[in-house]
């Protein structure tokens, strides 16, 4: 990583290395490759459903790296939740 990155670009790599592509499309790109520590924080407020106590941990975090594993974590632990309630949805469909 280019030690000159901005705090938004890490974050960004970080999330390509973990998801192995990138989620955002151009314009949202452009916008975390700006961000410094306190806007992606408040981005995972927003979109990864982020708790007062994840937000006080995270405002503490130096490393890029620790936000982009909050948010790829919260997405997965949202698509397994999805996943639970549309099998059970399925599930009851059936059964009645």
């Amino acid at each position: 990583m280019d030690t000159n990155a901005t705090y938004g670009e890490q974050f960004l790599a970080e999330v390509r290395a973990l998801v192995g592509s990138n989620p955002f499309d151009y314009a949202s790109t452009k916008r975390v490759k700006a961000m410094g520590q306190a806007e992606i924080i408040g981005l995972l407020r927003t979109n990864a459903g982020a708790t007062y106590a994840d937000i006080q941990r995270l405002k503490t975090a130096e490393d890029p790296k620790e936000l982009a594993r909050h948010l790829v974590d919260a997405q997965r632990r949202s698509a397994q939740t999805q996943a639970a309630i549309s099998m059970t949805m399925f599930l009851f469909g059936t059964l009645q």
